[in-house]
């Protein structure tokens, strides 16, 4: 059984399947939605209370763009590298202060580089990210209302993701 961690109960912890020495970095209870938000080295866990499975997600950090972090209201909003799947927003309590910090903190560490290709629409965002476990690999983040690539804009974000393959070593 697991013991407490975070003040996360160890029914919790358990029934989250971690990995074996999986670290708890951060965590609070939230009222909205009634969930405890988990932050560990390999993903934020939204984890339902004591009797609530039905609640539990691990998020991977290269699943997550940013997170907006509201600094006065304690809220964030996980904004995703998948443009079909919806914002979340949570608001953590003021003894969440840590987490919140350590959500931006993981986010920020798993983005190796990031190049920016200018296109119509603003930017695209083309970055080496790397998993906790396992090798980087390439993202490619089109702005809002650019569904695929075509022409001149494919070729530019092609030359990028070729760039920061080749930087890390990674076959092309």
């Amino acid at each position: 059984m697991f013991a407490r961690r975070d003040g996360v109960p160890g029914e919790v912890l358990g029934r989250l399947g971690l990995a074996r020495g999986a670290k708890v970095l951060a965590a609070a209870w939230l009222e909205r939605p009634s969930v405890w938000l988990i932050a560990t080295q390999e993903d934020l866990v939204v984890a339902g209370g004591e009797a609530d499975k039905e609640a539990d997600e691990s998020i991977p950090w290269t699943d997550i763009e940013r997170a907006k972090i509201g600094r006065d209201t304690g809220s964030v909003t996980l904004l995703f590298v998948d443009p079909a799947r919806a914002p979340r927003r949570f608001v953590v309590p003021p003894t969440g202060k840590r987490l919140t910090k350590v959500i931006d903190e993981q986010i920020r560490s798993s983005v190796l580089a990031v190049q920016f290709v200018p296109m119509p629409g603003g930017p695209a965002r083309v970055a080496l990210r790397r998993p906790i476990h396992g090798e980087p690999f390439v993202q490619v983040i089109l702005p809002k209302g650019v569904p695929e690539l075509d022409g001149e804009a494919r070729a530019a974000v092609d030359a990028a993701v070729a760039s920061l393959r080749e930087a890390a070593g990674l076959p092309a």
